[in-house]
């Protein structure tokens, strides 16, 4: 966060920033300090549901669903009325978009695994169907060949942190253009998400926090769970940067010329 942007609202760094040094008690650091972590806790507790759900949706639901749609249609080859066939062609029509719906739910709860596939084409493939929702142009810029390298927490924690920035441009940025940049600088991985929209203040912030919407915090908590940090720079009426860094192993970072992949 920018110097000036401090300067401009002096609550900001309170309600965005992890301060350090206050000179509290050393039980109330110890008090936040578990509260840091118990936020830790029900984030992967929270990814171990949403893993539970999407594996529910796809191996029960939808499979029963798609049987369902495979029976109607064999229905509708017997010798049946016209009245009848109409009907269940009908019926298998509106099933057939409930499994489209259930689908599409499914890889927005659990994106298909990122350490299989990798972390870049989940984040093209998400990417894709922000701009097809949204209709904003979305710059998706890779700078890295360590991005299959990654650990399964590592690659899920910065796909979350994209996902959740993604959703609050789409909901509430009115923005025209935005974009994804990840490239490696000196032993991290520097994420960095940038929109035109028309960012937010801090007394807004604090509002989401009292309605229970903590999208920002949980980002924060994600990247500092690698190790890592995440810096909030908000402009009222002029964008928002959320910029995550992560360190990466050794090895991952010695590793040759970075791979460039640009895509609009």
């Amino acid at each position: 966060m920018t110097t000036r942007t401090r300067k401009a609202n002096k609550a900001w760094p309170a309600v965005l920033e992890r301060r350090t040094n206050l000179g509290i008690p050393a039980v109330a650091q110890a008090r936040i300090d578990e509260l840091h972590q118990l936020a830790r806790d029900l984030l992967q507790a929270h990814e171990e549901t949403l893993r539970f759900i999407s594996r529910e949706l796809h191996d029960n639901i939808v499979q029963v669903i798609t049987a369902a749609c495979t029976r109607l249609t064999l229905a509708g080859k017997e010798a049946v009325t016209d009245e009848v066939g109409r009907e269940l062609a009908l019926i298998r029509s509106e099933l057939e978009k409930t499994l489209d719906d259930l689908r599409s739910l499914s890889r927005h709860v659990r994106p298909a695994p990122v350490d299989h596939i990798g972390l870049a084409t989940v984040l093209e493939t998400h990417a894709d169907a922000f701009r097809e929702r949204s209709g904003i142009p979305l710059r998706v810029e890779l700078r890295t060949n360590s991005l299959n390298h990654l650990t399964h927490g590592q690659a899920t924690a910065m796909f979350r942190i994209v996902q959740e920035a993604l959703q609050n441009i789409e909901k509430h940025s009115a923005a025209k253009t935005a974009s994804i940049s990840l490239r490696e600088d000196e032993g991290r991985l520097l994420l960095v998400i940038t929109d035109d929209g028309r960012s937010f203040g801090a007394n807004e912030v604090t509002e989401a926090q009292k309605h229970g919407r903590l999208g920002l915090f949980s980002m924060r908590e994600r990247a500092e769970m690698l190790g890592g940090t995440m810096q909030i720079d908000a402009r009222p009426g002029k964008g928002t940067t959320i910029t995550a860094a992560v360190p990466l192993p050794a090895a991952n970072g010695a590793k040759g010329g970075a791979q460039r992949n640009e895509k609009d």
